[in-house]
């Protein structure tokens, strides 16, 4: 572990702070520092290597009992200080020691939390023993060594007169109590031998000019809002490195002398540059990206730079835009482990895009557009390392001879226009090792059978256009539609005009956060599973529309059992095809609200299909059909009446929250008895006998009665205008078993079409 890293486990020091506390629990002040002093650096009294023992253990004995230190928080602030406070006790030799050690002391901790789950050890003292074990194993360093920790510096408010040591050093200038910057236009800083690092957190723009030298390393943390903070680094010599170290304002670094190593520690998404003022001949710039998150990063006045180099490390690094202006760019060489995205409306432009030592996951486009190739280069040349990538070519004219895209390992997408004439022949000649095939805008007729011979193994199609058809799909192909566009898509799957029972399945993914409409036609195909995937900050309510058609060659629908899933509220009206049997969003998981009127599922059918809702709010419109609407609170809204009392929508599991919706006005509800049938003594009961009664006896058009019979429960409502015997405009609905009423009421008698439990 490194001391920066060290120092960053130590911004979250709970778990330290309890294990020291109980292993240490009942020793006096004195023999509390004197435990730090052993288990964390390895130093005990009475060693050569503890110099100035006495005084340095006095100095924290004093801050403990002046309450200056707590005892429950020692070990991590006894930390900190080792590693950034060399003070005028310890000596240049000591101070490197406690900068060697205390990463190992924290490395260990941390370890112990691994093996613990989280969780304290049962024996405190063992495990600050083992601490200590580890410590002990590392050697001295030698003070001359020129990577040795110099001092730290930490600067005021006022103007500070600065001058560090041989080795390397670290001037570190935060915010004070008050918020105010401490590195002012007044301050003079030397960092005299070493490589020397300036850690600056700026509210304000500065002119940085006379302000230090001998400083190699500059990270610059601009939180104030100006948009953008803006530093000037005329006549500043020797630098080395430029850093945006987690901004929250827009910074602009200009007028530096030299080329530097550009880098960027996390961020918020605003605006990076930096303005070069001579940089000579110099013609390759170095970028070091860590968990970056910037809108445009802009390196300016760079006129003869030929070469960019790109390292990643840490996660996740993503950009709105990357751009050295200035300059005819012949090669962009990217490494490392981390990963990478650039929005794709910004393409990489260079001769030679070589990512092939990068190991993380890498999406950007790419651009043949005025491109400059190095000496001895013939063609445009892109390659992609061992991650997952995605690489958008639909700007580059794929027609040209001098182009050369390898996708490297990993599973990998290209996106490419979709319109292209030859787009086969194209892919086949010019592109290889690419496992996901994404056709941006496709307007014309490709074979699934062809591209799976070439290499892809999915297929992805975004924003597909009028005349969009693929051909020879299998029952097994992985295909996605992302974004669609309205004009009706054609899927053709193999065989399946010989065959009555052909499943197909395809995923659909919609725009973030706003509706998408998915019309897609998939012929003979009789199961067919739809998976639709939410991409939005999923705060936000999106609904995918399914449009789905299929017929056989005579004209008859042909879609018999449909299943969707996915984490995406989706809307679907299948009340159209005939041939319709099931309809299962069983799987569907999602945020919703019947309140707000944000379904998971909105489904309508028509007569004899079987329905099965989510385990969120629904709202389902059936036929004469049967419906389980599922967890949460669904809305059923059932059929028109019929002249046949066999004919009625079918509820399996009405109850608390859920809402029946009638279309007629409900004016309101009664229960019906066989007192109310009127029937003479020994009369057998009929199921016409209960549903006639429950229009006669309703007082008014729009009520509903309800009633048991069979072992189940009927509602009834009086739609026809009369209270005679049931007619046709007359509505029952079913619900299995027998299921309590006595609380159900009209939501709002003579207004709302609606009943639910009060």
């Amino acid at each position: 572990m490194t001391r920066e890293e060290a120092l960053e486990v130590l911004e979250n020091p709970a778990y330290l702070n309890a294990l020291f506390s109980s292993a240490t629990e009942g020793l006096s002040s004195e023999e509390l520092v004197e435990s730090a002093y052993s288990n964390l650096l390895g130093l005990d009294r009475g060693e050569a290597e503890f110099t100035n023992a006495d005084a340095r253990i006095d100095w924290w004995v004093g801050e403990l009992d002046g309450g200056r230190v707590s005892s429950d928080e020692f070990a991590s602030t006894f930390l900190n200080a080792a590693l950034t406070s060399q003070g005028s006790l310890v000596d240049d030799e000591a101070f490197a020691l406690n900068g060697v050690r205390a990463p190992v002391a924290v490395a260990a901790v941390q370890q112990i939390s691994d093996d613990n789950a989280g969780e304290q050890p049962a024996d405190a003292a063992a495990a600050l023993a083992g601490v200590k074990a580890d410590v002990d194993a590392v050697d001295p360093v030698d003070p001359e060594d020129p990577e040795v920790p110099g001092q730290t510096f930490t600067l005021t408010a006022d103007a500070d007169d600065l001058t560090g040591t041989a080795n390397d050093d670290v001037f570190n200038a935060p915010l004070n109590l008050a918020g105010a910057q401490t590195l002012n236009t007044n301050d003079r800083l030397d960092g005299n031998g070493g490589t020397n690092t300036l850690n600056a957190t700026l509210t304000n723009s500065i002119n940085l000019e006379d302000v230090f030298e001998n400083i190699q390393n500059v990270f610059i943390r601009a939180v104030g809002n100006v948009n953008p903070t803006v530093v000037n680094m005329t006549d500043i010599e020797g630098l080395e490195q430029i850093w945006n170290d987690r901004s929250t304002d827009g910074l602009t670094v200009n007028s530096i002398e030299n080329v530097v190593t550009v880098g960027v520690i996390r961020g918020s998404g605003e605006d990076f540059t930096v303005l070069y003022a001579n940089v000579g001949d110099a013609v390759e710039q170095n970028m070091v990206f860590d968990r970056a998150n910037i809108n445009n990063l802009t390196i300016a006045n760079f006129g003869d730079a030929e070469v960019v180099n790109i390292d990643l490390v840490g996660g996740d690094s993503t950009f709105d835009s990357i751009v050295v202006t200035g300059a005819d760019l012949e090669v962009i060489n990217i490494s490392g482990g981390g990963n990478l995205e650039i929005d794709d409306a910004a393409p990489l432009i260079a001769g030679v895009i070589d990512a092939s030592s990068a190991t993380g996951n890498l999406e950007f486009a790419v651009d043949n557009t005025a491109v400059v190739l190095p000496d001895g280069v013939e063609e445009q040349t892109v390659k992609l390392g061992s991650g997952d990538d995605v690489l958008d070519i639909t700007n580059i004219n794929i027609d040209a001879d001098d182009i050369s895209i390898d996708g490297g390992a990993g599973r990998d997408m290209i996106i490419v226009d979709g319109a292209n004439a030859s787009l086969t022949d194209n892919l086949l000649a010019k592109v290889k090792n690419f496992e996901v095939l994404n056709l941006d805008g496709l307007n014309q007729s490709v074979n699934w059978g062809s591209l799976t011979t070439i290499g892809y193994e999915a297929l992805v199609l975004t924003d597909s256009a009028a005349g969009a058809v693929v051909n020879g799909l299998t029952q097994d192909a992985d295909l996605t539609l992302v974004d669609s566009a309205a004009a009706t898509l054609e899927l053709n799957v193999a065989g399946a005009s010989q065959s009555d029972d052909t499943a197909f399945g395809l995923k659909v993914i919609g725009d973030d956060q706003l509706a998408s409409t998915f019309d897609f036609q998939v012929d003979n195909v009789q199961d067919l599973n739809v998976e639709v995937e939410n991409t939005s900050d999923r705060a936000t309510h999106s609904v995918s529309t399914l449009t789905i058609t299929g017929q056989d060659a005579d004209g008859n629908d042909t879609l018999e059992n449909l299943t969707i899933t996915g984490d995406e509220a989706v809307l679907f009206d299948g009340s159209g095809i005939d041939s319709l049997k099931s309809v299962d969003v069983s799987g569907i998981s999602v945020r919703s609200s019947i309140d707000a009127g944000n379904y998971a599922a909105n489904i309508e059918v028509g007569d004899g299909v079987t329905v099965t809702g989510s385990s969120g709010d629904d709202m389902i419109t059936a036929g004469f059909s049967t419906v389980t609407g599922g967890e949460g609170k669904d809305t059923f809204v059932v059929a028109d009446g019929s002249t046949d009392l066999g004919k009625f929508t079918t509820i399996t599991d009405f109850s608390d929250g859920d809402v029946i919706d009638f279309g007629t006005n409900v004016t309101g509800v009664f229960e019906i008895t066989e007192d109310d049938l009127g029937l003479a003594p020994g009369v057998d009961v009929k199921f016409e006998d209960f549903v006639n009664a429950a229009v006669s006896v309703s007082g008014a058009d729009g009520d509903v009665s309800y009633f048991e019979f069979g072992g189940d429960t009927y509602l009834v409502q009086n739609s026809d205008g009369s209270n005679n015997d049931f007619l046709a405009a007359d509505i029952i609905v079913k619900l299995v078993g027998v299921v309590d009423l006595s609380d159900l009421e009209a939501t709002d008698p003579g207004v709302e079409s609606t009943v639910a439990f009060a």
